[in-house]
């Protein structure tokens, strides 16, 4: 069987032609985040820090031996916030840190929230927390949502 010229033709120049550009397109865009497709807990796990329940999250809170931050926006925590929780909102952290700085020892235990599950401010909180040299912290996943939903 004898194809025609022009099937020869897209064999020959053409698909390696598409080849190489894809091959140079792959390297050249941006890449997925490793984490696009993570739940926000698997988030938090995989940054190293452990997740805390409804249930501990009120286990700390009575013992009163924990600091707790709240990373949403000013506005959000003026509207509503679990109660003793601090504002430190992600977009203000550098500004706000120095106001807790008396609060923030070695070992001092802080807990981080924000809006819910899917909100990465918490995250981004506790990691900032951590390169300023706090070693105890932990998020609540659930955040102001599960919290609000309790009650």
């Amino acid at each position: 069987m004898k194809f025609p010229a022009s099937t020869t033709w897209l064999a020959m120049f053409i698909l390696p032609l598409a080849a190489l550009l894809s091959s140079a397109w792959m390297q050249w865009r941006q890449p997925f985040p490793e984490d696009m497709w993570m739940s926000g807990e698997d988030r938090i796990v995989a940054a190293g820090f452990s997740v805390v329940s409804l249930p501990t999250l009120q286990d700390r809170l009575a013992e009163g031996s924990w600091l707790l931050f709240d990373a949403r926006s000013l506005k959000q925590y003026d509207q509503g916030h679990i109660p003793g929780s601090f504002p430190l909102p992600v977009a203000e952290l550098e500004e706000r840190f120095a106001e807790y700085a008396a609060f923030f020892t070695q070992n001092v235990s802080v807990m981080v929230y924000c809006s819910g599950a899917d909100c990465k401010d918490a995250l981004d909180v506790a990691m900032r927390l951590r390169e300023l040299g706090l070693e105890q912290i932990e998020i609540f996943a659930g955040g102001w949502e599960v919290w609000n939903a309790q009650r």
